[in-house]
């Protein structure tokens, strides 16, 4: 793959690095210093980033992930990434031990393509949205039990949270929706 990092500061080219592989996906860390990369190569690895020098370094941290990874998301304490693959799966990490939480038993509830994530603001929940337009509530913030909402006629391209108890979500069928939850698991 072509992949690279390019870092940019100031309107200019700071810093290139390869990455080895076609990435598809980053994400960064709560405190900005660690940036996840996932795409072609089925793994998710990180780098340590400087902002104010504008440089980026591999560390080896590398894990792997079943299929190209599509979508991360990083939880609030930056302990656990969420890794969405090409296959629907959903696998959280472990960051300091870098190894797969649900090794084995990755979820799939998603018929098509998941095409968003988003942990809630305290992480206690993770949601997800698809091309079917249906939306999975996760909670304990890494699977578990889940809330399944019926919320578009056509896909639900992109799916966060407002705050804890309040999901919004935008559809291909031109619709943005808001959706109160319950904040626990009843």
């Amino acid at each position: 793959g072509n992949g690279k990092l390019v870092v940019f500061k100031d309107g200019a080219v700071k810093s290139t690095t390869a990455l080895g592989f076609d990435g598809l996906a980053v994400a960064f860390s709560p405190d900005d210093t660690t940036l996840y990369v996932g795409g072609k190569n089925k793994k998710l690895v990180s780098f340590i980033c400087n902002v104010g020098a504008g440089t980026v370094t591999k560390t080896d941290f590398a894990v792997d992930i079943y299929d190209h990874v599509k979508f991360i998301a990083v939880h609030p304490e930056g302990k656990v990434v969420c890794v969405v693959d090409q296959r629907k799966s959903i696998t959280f990490v472990d960051v300091a031990g870098a190894e797969v939480l649900n090794s084995g038993d990755p979820l799939r509830y998603h018929d098509t393509t998941i095409r968003s994530l988003s942990y809630s603001p305290n992480g206690s929940k993770l949601v997800t949205s698809s091309n079917e337009g249906i939306i999975y509530v996760w909670y304990n913030g890494h699977g578990g039990h889940r809330l399944k909402i019926w919320g578009h006629s056509q896909a639900c391209s992109h799916v966060g949270f407002l705050d804890e108890t309040t999901v919004v979500s935008v559809g291909e069928d031109l619709v943005m929706k808001t959706w109160t939850i319950p904040d626990v698991w009843a």
